[in-house]
């Protein structure tokens, strides 16, 4: 339902963007020129968004590998030393 009502939105926006280029070409290529920047932006945030949370998952998770490697080491440490 989300996908058709932003169909329908675009739609008449459309037309109203239609009657004001018919009206004043330069006011209707200003808001076509809005429009499409204001998305084109919108994207980038969002990609520069899903690269932050997928490079910060990344980062823990070796984190998290080499704090296992580290009391793994610690561990073989102390047995070697009880032998």
């Amino acid at each position: 339902m989300n996908l058709f009502g932003l169909i329908v939105i675009c739609t008449i926006g459309g037309f109203f963007l239609t009657l004001f280029t018919l009206a004043n070409p330069v006011l209707g290529g200003g808001i076509c020129f809005g429009i499409i920047l204001g998305c084109l932006l919108k994207g980038l945030f969002l990609l520069k968004e899903i690269r932050d949370n997928i490079s910060a998952s990344q980062s823990e998770s070796n984190a998290m590998k080499k704090d296992k490697v580290k009391v793994a080491y610690e561990r073989y440490l102390k047995e070697k030393n009880n032998r």
